[in-house]
């Protein structure tokens, strides 16, 4: 009776050892896979910061553009230009003696 309980205590055991054995390596994957996760988070999280960062600095670049203007203006000596000396502009004013002359370039 004696040597059953204690066989019965030994294969118990050998079950046991068997299940930690298990138990312990899938915790070792389990680790392992949560570690190489934390490091794909990490790299999103770098990855969408940085994202932010550029839209961030795009839309500063948008606004800027929005406040640029250009303002050109011609004096000549006798407030004629000649159409061939200004290919590129399709409409030129030009101010002369106070009285405004408008589209001289065509």
């Amino acid at each position: 009776m004696r040597e059953r309980r204690v066989s019965r205590e030994i294969a118990a055991t050998h079950t046991l050892a068997a299940q930690n054995r298990a138990l312990a390596a899938s915790l070792g994957r389990s680790e392992a896979v949560r570690r190489g996760l934390s490091g794909k988070l990490t790299l999103a999280t770098q990855s969408l910061a940085a994202a932010k960062a550029q839209r961030a600095e795009l839309d500063r670049m948008a606004r800027m553009s929005d406040d640029i203007e250009t303002d050109v203006t011609f004096t000549t000596a006798d407030a004629s230009i000649n159409r061939l000396e200004l290919p590129s502009v399709p409409s030129v004013r030009a101010s002369t003696s106070g009285a405004e002359v408008a589209d001289l370039a065509r």
